[in-house]
């Protein structure tokens, strides 16, 4: 049987009032390092100077800076993205 699909965006949340633009509204937090995101009133993420329009398109830029953060840290054998986003 197939699932039922649905698509909720950062701006139907915000739309909704569950969440509100603004700086430092989103964050991830890396081996003890933590990269923040600005959401916008359109829904979408600014992080280091571009907008994202989906937290998908900014978790492959956050998985980016882990693989650097990995290649500075020899030791670390793999990424875990759920630790990662």
């Amino acid at each position: 049987m197939a699932r039922p699909c649905c698509t909720v965006s950062l701006k139907m949340l915000m739309d909704d009032g569950r969440i509100t633009a603004g700086p430092d509204k989103l964050f991830i937090t890396y081996q003890n390092q933590t990269m923040t995101g600005e959401l916008d009133p359109e829904g979408g993420i600014i992080f280091q100077g571009k907008t994202f329009m989906s937290p998908s398109a900014w978790q492959g830029v956050v998985d980016s800076a882990c693989h650097v953060m990995r290649d500075r840290m020899p030791y670390q054998t793999r990424n875990e993205g759920s630790k990662c986003v």
